[in-house]
């Protein structure tokens, strides 16, 4: 590999893929020849660039993560698809809420208020004959609507 941090941004894994390398008899080397060798200043400085790797990780996700929500704080899409209840505007960047979905997205609400499963909820939307944007209602649709909505009040 060119660096050591490619090997993977996760400093177990990175162990484990270095371990599994070692078994097999062989060595994970880097092209810059950082962390080669095998005394204890290469295996500090392999340990320290595994660590900033992960630490890299943490920080992209972070700022996606803010970015996303920034997104959604303005009523943004910040995927291909609009959540249930909403659609891409005209302008192809703001969500507009669709008032049919919405009456269903609050039914959907209450019901796990009430304290209904997620298959029950299905089953019960299915019974009453409300549209879903599929042919029925499936549990993993609305566990998604649901964990959906609680990431957007967060």
């Amino acid at each position: 590999m060119s660096k050591r941090d490619r090997i993977a941004r996760d400093v177990i894994i990175s162990g484990m893929l270095e371990r599994l390398v070692e078994r097999q008899g062989a060595k994970v080397a880097s092209a810059d020849g950082v962390g080669n060798g095998s005394g204890p200043e290469a295996q500090l400085m392999r340990t320290m660039i595994d660590a900033f790797a992960a630490y890299e990780r943490a920080l992209i996700r972070a700022r996606t993560k803010a970015a996303l929500a920034a997104k959604a704080a303005r009523g943004e899409r910040t995927s291909l698809h609009a959540p249930y209840g909403w659609s891409v505007g005209e302008d192809g960047i703001r969500l507009v809420k669709l008032p049919e979905e919405q009456r269903i997205l609050a039914r959907i609400l209450r019901l796990r208020e009430q304290g209904l499963s997620i298959r029950a909820i299905a089953d019960t939307l299915n019974e009453k004959g409300l549209p879903a944007r599929g042919k029925r209602w499936h549990p993993t649709t609305v566990a998604r609507i649901l964990t959906v909505h609680a990431d957007a009040a967060a």
